[in-house]
């Protein structure tokens, strides 16, 4: 987690295929300038609303084939 967070001018970010289960909800929270973030292929069912706070650029958000239920 921490080292997403040092990655403060990070456009894109590519987490396909990975079998994450879940994701912390302030992963993102540096990276500011992200305008594509990829989680397709994954099994994660719910996701922490607060992931995608702030991230004013982004533009692009794949989260097909996972087992999503919930957005908390």
């Amino acid at each position: 987690q921490g080292h997403v967070q040092e990655l403060v001018n990070l456009k894109e970010i590519d987490l396909q295929n990975n079998t994450l289960t879940a994701l912390p909800g302030n992963l993102f929270e540096t990276s500011k300038e992200i305008n594509e973030i990829s989680l397709s292929n994954n099994r994660m069912r719910t996701l922490n609303a607060t992931l995608f706070w702030g991230l004013k650029n982004l533009i692009r958000l794949r989260l097909n084939h996972n087992k999503l239920t919930f957005i908390d």
